[in-house]
């Protein structure tokens, strides 16, 4: 399956220009989502969208060509065991009645309410033979929430690039999709932060600069190099058993800056 690169570029910390999204609370509703992919020139998008019941099973999932016109649609996808194209995710068998060629969605096994993003694959398998792997990232979420609690865990692992650029973190989200206590280990280098409240908005609003629709947290605990550590979330995580992706950035005190991504961080 093909995946995105990690991003490690030199940038500078910005102020964000939008304002956070309302959290979800407890009710539960309806919603809808929307994926696209490029497998290779422009002409090869698809886009797949449907909806969300309150189940959290999808529903009349469609699929589209880069021109809008329906390849085809499933009113009642079809789980079929876990993902073979995508570690932790389940397929759904999305190929809709007298298609010639099957269509497979290999999403998370939780998906996220209104606001959320989630990452998903798309397999065709042609019946003249061969098939297409589109990684979809940053699936939108819209509509109703779902129901979260206080107690998800996290953790991200940052795909390994340079020394010191190798870093695990792992915190917990309350009901409002705010991370706490987050832990930060760069293993290579034995570095250990941990902010023990909650994180903090960066600045007085929350968008990401970096990641469009996400929401930056300032994650810095107190260390010697006076560094600066910011975790870019989606602002609806889903609940137990759900993934999200995330960028790291580190503001050096010295100068510069550092950007990873983290893809399929872990709820539970």
């Amino acid at each position: 399956m093909l995946r995105r690169l990690p991003r490690i570029v030199a940038i500078s910390l910005a102020a964000a220009a939008m304002a956070l999204p309302a959290p979800a609370n407890a009710a539960t509703g309806h919603r809808s989502f929307t994926c696209t992919g490029t497998p290779a020139e422009p002409s090869t998008t698809r886009t797949v969208t449907g909806v969300i019941g309150r189940s959290g099973l999808m529903r009349h999932v469609t699929v589209l060509d880069a021109a809008g016109s329906v390849l085809s649609t499933r009113q009642h996808p079809r789980r079929v065991g876990m993902s073979r194209w995508h570690v932790g995710y389940v397929d759904r068998d999305i190929t809709g009645a007298k298609v010639p060629d099957r269509y497979v969605l290999s999403v998370p096994p939780k998906l996220p309410g209104g606001g959320g993003y989630f990452d998903a694959t798309l397999v065709i398998e042609f019946a003249a033979g061969g098939n297409w792997q589109i990684s979809m990232f940053d699936c939108q979420v819209s509509g109703g929430p779902t129901q979260v609690g206080n107690g998800r865990t996290f953790a991200c692992t940052v795909v390994p690039g340079e020394p010191g650029t190798n870093y695990a973190i792992s915190g917990r989200l309350n009901r409002h999709h705010q991370p706490a206590r987050v832990r930060v280990v760069e293993k290579a280098l034995g570095v250990d932060l941990t902010r023990p409240g909650t994180a903090a908005l960066i600045g007085t609003v929350a968008a990401s600069p970096w990641h469009s629709g996400y929401t930056d947290w300032d994650i810095t605990q107190a260390n010697p190099e006076g560094n600066s550590y910011t975790l870019t979330i989606p602002p609806v995580i889903a609940g137990t058993g759900g993934y999200f992706d995330a960028e790291f950035i580190v503001d050096f005190g010295a100068g510069g800056s550092l950007q990873t991504s983290a893809f399929d961080c872990s709820v539970s």
